[in-house]
This record gives structure tokens, sequence and C-alpha cells, in this order.
């Protein structure tokens, strides 16, 4: 984020373009707290293909973001998980 600020001082502004990778690991991060929210919706409806799909998602952006350097899974999305979901899930 610092590097914002630099840019700004040097060029009077600063840049974030969708390829800019700033973006895209928010992006990612969005994502993969969508995916944890879908997840808890299906344990609480008890579909398991939905709840299925959202892992298999939430676990794609994750593992983009372990290779890409940047973790997906905050403590904040992890402990609304754990705090919303039933026991035997």
């Amino acid at each position: 984020m610092f590097e914002l600020v630099v840019e700004w001082v040097y060029t009077g502004k600063y840049s974030l373009d969708e390829d800019d990778a700033r973006c895209q690991a928010a992006a990612r991060r969005v994502r993969a707290t969508t995916a944890a929210q879908a997840w808890i919706l299906g344990n609480h409806l008890g579909v398991d293909g939905f709840m299925n799909f959202a892992m298999d998602q939430l676990m794609q952006e994750h593992s983009q973001g372990v290779v890409e350097g940047t973790y997906t899974l905050d403590t904040e999305t992890l402990k609304m998980v754990y705090t919303k979901t039933s026991e035997d899930s």
C-alpha cells in the first residue's frame, strides 16, 4: 500500500488497474470470503452439493493465493465459518 503513496508523491496520482497484483489479491480475498459465506448458507440449508461447490471454489481461490504468495483466508473469515456453522458440519 505504501507504494501507492510513493507513486502519488512522484506523479500526483496512483493507478489501480485490474492487472495490478494488489487488485488481483484483493479480488481473490473477496471471492474466497464469498465462497465461505456460500458454504455457511449451504450448511444452514442442508444442501451438500452446494456446500461442496462452495468449498471447491474456496479451495481454488486459496490454492491460487498460496501460489501467488497472497494468503486469501483471514482470521475473521475463519472465525465466521467456525461460529456460524453447525458442530457436525
